[in-house]
């Protein structure tokens, strides 16, 4: 019998190079209780950010859109529409076919095809967990490190990724069989035959989900540069399964099937360069991987898990390129970095910086980071459904919205556009997928009004539903999020109307350095928020409907096409703040007077033209006058109202004052005498009888009343040397009282 002597070596040495540590570089390693502390804190914030996702799951609730979108094709799959639907409707699928048809079945066991995705989606991150976990282990990490690194990957999906896990989308579905297929490589490598399968495993996942490349790109990549006829040879076999379920599909659902696959998409290299920013959650992890790359790089083992993490980290950055293409992408990256996670807990007591300390301490320091990572910063659902009433809250609110939405939905006649899982639970056909059509419009592929002609035409309704029926629009029980931009622009207004108040309470008549930049400070705010209306009018976007809408108009409805005035009414809101952000404080300079007549001629045109704007009518009153008045409406109670009396002067003129005491200060009228030794903004009471009751404010007063006159000025009142309380007084009568006039 006749035999290579070279392959006999390399048989030999099979096991040498697939071991991680080697028995000289090993370091005796105890497990003292603070590491298995630290272990079981991971083990800890992985279950427990886990149980969020599993309770979501059975919420009537949308996660994301793409559920609804799922939901529709499942049931395509069933047979209640085509799976690849005819390029003249406004709906695609860019999805392969196999995860429709496992989901549909799913959906008619239990009853409900979003459920079964949710259910699907829950389980393959176990699964990949499990995959990573025996992968730690057959690259030769240690049981506590393959523990480790699956509750990494738990807690790491868990937390900043939420949105996918429990979510009605093929994607983790897709990686956890990839995952198993990469499993079985790493066997197929220890054994040193067998790679043919492995392969084929990885790209049977590809007709569930056609994005996930790092895994078998690593493969293929050890194969070519350590077995390159086993390369070649599962190479060949992965392009006959890949053409053979091409060719399946082709006669399946015809030429529909690649016009819907290669849907076109807009791509842009700015997008994926600002998607860096998204690695912060992985960060941790990966640096732990680069170190022990470094440190280890002459273990074949680390050089292969490097390598994925490394192809993984380019997939990542191309495929965010892409418009619509978003935390997915990151996926096969959290994967390579939880394996390389593994091995790095197992071998960070040999890097060359960690050899001052003991094993276990350099080991505790790497798990102390990680957990600190994941606790930082986000909340954790499973605490707040535990002792935040206000959460359940929230919950029943939102799965009331989705209730009545649907109801809503369902009780309008033919088609409709809504949000896809809503138009799903009330059992209307899928008319529109928003964001294929407009990819499709960018590329010329769909007309422009491909959506508004269905409207012109009635076939197709809007209609408005509650934006809380889905956890993507922000819930917080102060204010009121079903405004959008608009409940933004209060919001704004409100922070800074009690800002502008403060500073008038403490910095009215002064000149201090910190009152100044305290003012220059609010006139920057308002100079924002001015900024942030003006950008809602010159919002430059594609619409829902793709109606025309220039910049330079007024405002047109997307509904019926017709100019409406929204645009016009943002920037006259806009023009008023920015009034008041260059004017509080001098109203009474010729510019700031010019500045409000061209405001109110703007004003008055926009309301002729389209009549009184809600925007405007709840916008925070005290911004509505020439001046910043009485901060009322919102901030302060409403019976204090009943305190402003009215009184009528000497000359004729009504003045406005505050009194929280009593209604005989209406009445009152009090004699000062002259006292030029006292400060400029105090005066002097007649000495002979009592203070009337009420009639002086007992402290600086917040709000300046609506109808003082812009001569009155703000003064303190003594009698005897005793401080009696403040008035407004016309500024020449205090002059006067001071023997200036």
């Amino acid at each position: 019998m006749r035999y290579n002597s070279s392959e006999r070596n390399i048989a030999q040495r099979g096991p040498q190079e697939h071991c991680t540590l080697h028995q000289p570089e090993s370091r005796e390693i105890h497990n003292p209780p603070y590491l298995r502390l630290l272990q079981w804190l991971l083990y800890a914030i992985a279950i427990l950010a886990f149980t969020w996702p599993v309770y979501r799951a059975f919420l009537n609730i949308e996660i994301t859109d793409n559920e609804g979108w799922n939901a529709y094709f499942a049931d395509a799959a069933m047979g209640k529409m085509p799976l690849y639907p005819s390029t003249a409707q406004l709906i695609t699928n860019n999805y392969p076919p196999l995860s429709f048809y496992i989901v549909g079945l799913a959906g008619r066991l239990i009853g409900d095809a979003v459920l079964a995705g949710r259910l699907l989606s829950l389980f393959s991150v176990i699964a990949i967990a499990t995959a990573i976990a025996v992968s730690v282990r057959r690259l030769g990490g240690t049981q506590a490190a393959a523990g480790i690194s699956a509750a990494f990957y738990i807690a790491m999906m868990s937390r900043f990724f939420r949105s996918y896990v429990g979510l009605n989308e093929p994607q983790l579905f897709s990686h956890a069989i990839m995952a198993f297929g990469f499993l079985a490589f790493l066997g197929a490598r220890s054994r040193d035959r067998g790679y043919v399968m492995p392969v084929l495993v990885m790209a049977f996942a590809g007709f569930v989900k056609h994005n996930i490349i790092a895994m078998p790109l690593t493969a293929l990549a050890w194969l070519g540069m350590n077995r390159w006829r086993e390369a070649l040879k599962c190479l060949c076999a992965a392009i006959v399964v890949i053409v053979t379920g091409i060719a399946i599909c082709y006669v399946s659902f015809g030429r529909d099937f690649f016009l819907n696959i290669l849907a076109p998409r807009h791509y842009s290299l700015k997008k994926a360069i600002r998607s860096c920013k998204d690695l912060q959650w992985v960060a941790v992890g990966l640096v732990a991987c680069v170190c022990n790359g470094c440190a280890r790089w002459h273990d074949r083992n680390v050089r292969l898990c490097t390598g994925l993490i490394a192809i993984a980290f380019a997939a990542f950055f191309l495929q965010r390129t892409g418009d619509g293409v978003w935390t997915s992408a990151q996926f096969d990256l959290v994967i390579a970095v939880a394996i390389g996670l593994g091995l790095a807990y197992t071998q960070v007591p040999l890097w060359p910086l960690a050899r001052r300390f003991p094993p276990a301490v350099a080991q505790a320091i790497l798990l102390l980071v990680l957990c600190a990572r994941l606790l930082v910063p986000k909340e954790l659902e499973p605490i707040r459904l535990l002792v935040d009433r206000r959460f359940k809250n929230e919950i029943a609110m939102r799965e009331q919205a989705m209730a009545d939405s649907v109801d809503r939905v369902r009780k309008t006649p033919g088609d409709v556009l809504c949000p896809m899982l809503i138009s799903f639970r009330a059992g209307k056909p899928f008319a529109v997928d928003n964001f294929n059509v407009k990819q499709r419009m960018l590329a010329g592929a769909l007309p422009k009004d491909a959506v508004t002609a269905r409207i012109a035409a009635g076939t197709l309704t809007i209609v408005k539903t509650d934006p809380l029926a889905s956890w993507t629009n922000p819930f917080r029980l102060k204010r009121d999020t079903t405004m959008g931009s608009q409940a933004a622009l209060y919001a704004g207004a409100e922070d800074l109307g009690e800002e502008i108040a403060a500073w008038q309470k403490e910095c009215a008549g002064k000149t201090q350095p910190k009152c100044s930049r305290n003012l220059e400070a609010l006139r920057k705010k308002a100079f924002r928020l001015a900024k942030f209306a003006q950008s809602m009018g010159d919002l430059d976007k594609a619409n829902v409907n793709n109606v025309p809408d220039p910049v330079e108009g007024d405002g047109v409805d997307y509904e019926t096409g017709k100019v409406n005035g929204w645009r016009a009414n943002w920037r006259v809101v806009a023009g008023l703040v920015r009034y008041h952000a260059e004017c509080f404080n001098r109203y009474d300079t010729s510019e700031c007077k010019a500045e409000w007549a061209a405001f109110q001629k703007e004003q008055k045109r926009v309301r002729d033209l389209y009549g009184p704007d809600a925007r405007f009518e709840g916008f925070p009153s005290a911004f509505k006058e020439r001046t910043f008045g009485p901060y009322v409406a919102t901030h302060v109670a409403k019976e204090l109202a009943s305190y402003w009396h009215p009184i009528e002067l000497d000359d004729g003129n009504v003045l406005e004052v505050y009194s929280a005491y009593s209604d005989d200060a209406a009445r009152n009228k009090f004699d000062f005498v002259i006292n030029p030794n006292l400060p400029p903004d105090c005066v002097e009471l007649w000495p002979e009888g009592k203070p009337p009751e009420g009639g002086f404010y007992k402290s600086d007063p917040v709000f300046r009343p609506k109808n003082v006159p812009d001569n009155f000025i703000l003064v303190k009142v003594y009698q005897q040397g005793d401080f009696v309380g403040y008035v407004y007084l016309d500024k020449n009568v205090v002059e006067g009282l001071h023997g200036r006039k």
